[in-house]
């Protein structure tokens, strides 16, 4: 079993991670299509698609813990 302290520091650093990653896929991307690139749309448009993502797991949780309950209504 994982204690929560090591939870909590995977919890931070997975988006940190996740960020990277992404903006550096987005600079790519961008440089092949366009021949420019420029880290400040590739880091903005990482942040903000990681907050999405962030919302929808949370939603997609949420729901999966409701299916339960409606299915001991039945």
């Amino acid at each position: 079993m994982e204690s929560s302290k090591r939870s909590l520091y995977k919890s931070i650093t997975w988006p940190i991670v996740h960020i990277g990653f992404v903006a550096t896929l987005v600079y790519l991307f961008e440089k092949v299509l366009t021949g420019e690139a420029h880290w400040e749309y590739a880091g903005a448009f990482a942040i903000i698609y990681t907050i999405c993502e962030m919302a929808g797991f949370f939603l997609h949780e949420r729901v999966w813990n409701i299916i339960p309950k409606l299915r001991k209504v039945k």
